[in-house]
């Protein structure tokens, strides 16, 4: 499949992103938007990233990795006080219980 376009941020959970391209481009790519939003020392969209890197990984049965993702998206969330995430975190299946 041709890579046709970059994560769409509108589409919040990037579901649509990873059904387009395949799951390794989407980890690649969503890696990147990640370090370029801390470049950026944005935090907006941290947790939201990770959570769709998260799935990603899990797509791609790398499950440590979309365990670390999500750990790191509920540090994120927890220390910008940043909630409206919190959803996508369980719903990706791999939020560690509070």
């Amino acid at each position: 499949m041709t890579l046709t376009r970059a994560p769409d941020r509108s589409d919040r959970r990037g579901e649509g992103f990873i059904r387009r391209a395949s799951a390794s481009k989407a980890v690649l790519l969503f890696e990147r938007a990640i370090a370029d939003d801390q470049a950026l020392a944005s935090t907006v969209e941290i947790p939201n990233l990770l959570s769709v890197l998260a799935k990603a990984h899990a797509d791609l049965g790398q499950f440590d990795d979309a365990r670390r993702c999500i750990g790191e998206a509920v540090t994120a969330a927890e220390a910008s006080g940043e909630r409206w995430w919190e959803a996508d975190f369980h719903r990706v299946g791999l939020c560690p219980s509070s």
